[in-house]
């Protein structure tokens, strides 16, 4: 039975001004984004590019303002965090692991430096306990011996070491829960499924939550407890990851299996193909330009259904059975 949510995403929105001067407009970005963690769950926020999974990161974490909703954090709205003090205290609670290691980390310091910093800065340690206890994160994360790699710079180690000592940083604060931000887009295959399996590791000896930000299915699948399927700022399919991989409803999440390549390199006839570029619909559902099954009544929104257990769908084509093939 899944617990009580740890964290609660609701109603998220956000838009980015474009252009300057009398052409300047606002481009929503998020609509309605609404999801929970448990505690000690993952789940994996998957969509293209473009469908606002970072920009949902960045405003959990606070480093981007939202216009609407709430990020409730036991009971706590984190964006009413008003003070430096309130600020600091909630960026402890939610920590994020970014998608390039080695922008993440200032290539003039020493790999222990970001470290000894977010434990002296969040009163996790005193100065004379700082080396003991990056050396301790390090060997946490698999970098051993810690006290000889805290002292190595960026360029001294691989994609995946520069990666686990993003994660050392950001376990520092002791967190309730760790956004990791494609945290293995970066890395070669076999990198990969390590940085995989120690955040896997994390979650079941600390009782973390994750949230995992990515493109790739591979990795949802090898992860993920739930899965939630964002396009174009709309949530349009969640529920557990073996049901949702295996008996996928909606047509966006269709085509995102159908788009994984086979061990011979082929790939499935993708559902989307023929929209593939569209644009998504300003009104009505957002996929429906690209969905070759759209009818009717895809000119409204559709209203999220519970079609299983814990498995919601945002699609006509589930909750009503279609009437016509035009669009």
């Amino acid at each position: 039975m899944r617990q009580s949510p740890m964290l609660e995403v609701r109603e998220l929105t956000k838009s980015f001004a474009t252009g300057g001067g009398w052409s300047r407009k606002h481009k929503p970005v998020l609509y309605g984004v609404s999801f929970s963690v448990a505690r000690g769950e993952v789940l994996a926020l998957v969509g293209e590019s473009g469908s606002g999974k970072s920009t949902v990161a960045r405003i959990i974490s606070l480093v981007e303002p939202s216009e609407g909703g709430e990020v409730m954090m036991d009971g706590r709205d984190l964006l009413q965090a008003a003070t430096v003090q309130e600020r600091r205290a909630a960026r402890a609670q939610v920590q994020m692991i970014f998608q390039d290691p080695f922008g993440s980390l200032n290539p003039a310091h020493r790999v222990g430096y970001p470290i000894a910093r977010s434990l002296l800065l969040h009163g996790r340690a005193k100065r004379g306990e700082v080396r003991a206890r990056v050396a301790a994160l390090l060997e946490e994360v698999g970098l051993a011996p810690g006290a000889q790699v805290a002292e190595k710079f960026p360029h001294e180690l691989s994609g995946g070491e520069r990666q686990r000592v993003a994660i050392a940083r950001a376990l520092a604060v002791e967190p309730q829960l760790l956004l990791a931000d494609e945290p293995t887009s970066m890395l070669d295959v076999a990198t990969r499924q390590g940085v995989l399996e120690l955040l896997g590791r994390l979650r079941r000896e600390r009782g973390r939550g994750v949230l995992l930000i990515t493109h790739d299915l591979t990795a949802a699948r090898a992860l993920a407890d739930r899965i939630a399927v964002l396009y174009a700022g709309h949530i349009v399919e969640t529920g557990p990851a073996d049901e949702v991989l295996r008996h996928p409803r909606h047509p966006y999440t269709q085509s995102l299996l159908a788009a994984l390549p086979h061990g011979d390199g082929r790939f499935l006839s993708t559902p989307a193909a023929a929209g593939g570029g569209r644009p998504p619909a300003v009104t009505g559902c957002p996929f429906a330009p690209r969905c070759p099954h759209a009818v009717a009544a895809c000119a409204q929104a559709p209203e999220t259904a519970l079609i299983g257990l814990g498995h919601r769908v945002a699609c006509h084509l589930v909750t009503s059975p279609p009437t016509s093939t035009e669009p």
